[in-house]
Order: C-alpha cells, then structure tokens, then sequence
C-alpha cells in the first residue's frame, strides 16, 4: 500500500468491518448528518475497501463489528 507506515509490518493489526449499511445506521444515531461528504453512501464504499486494502498488506485480522462489543472483544481475543 503507497504511503503505509513500515512500522505496522512487526505488529498485530485488527481492522473492525461493517457493512456500509451499519457504518449509515450508527452515523445516524450518533445525531451526524449524512449529507456530509465524510459520511456519505460513496465515501464509505471508498473507505472500507481502502482499509481492505491495508488488511491484506499487513495480514490484519478482519474483525466483524456488527456484533456487540463484547463479541467484537471476543473475536480479537481469539
């Protein structure tokens, strides 16, 4: 990945995934507008596949984070 820190290549990397859908649903509740260009339907397609990216560089651990955190710890403790 162009530009990725070395640094993370020795480290363990989890990287938390949910489905654009969820990523909208928990922006809502957060009270944050959807309309903004951060927070809209294309960036967040653009994101996640960017942070897909960066977990086959690195061999991260893709974490479903559609769970509850208690499940989300539980999977990274795995």
């Amino acid at each position: 990945v162009k530009g990725a820190p070395s640094l993370l290549q020795d480290q363990i990397v989890f990287i938390l995934d949910v489905p654009e859908e969820v990523s909208r649903q928990r922006i809502v509740k957060r009270g944050v507008d959807l309309e903004d260009y951060w927070h809209s339907w294309n960036a967040l397609v653009l994101y996640r596949a960017k942070f897909r990216e960066v977990a086959g560089y690195f061999s991260a651990h893709m974490i479903d984070a559609t769970k509850t955190p208690e499940q989300v710890l539980e999977q990274v403790l795995k």
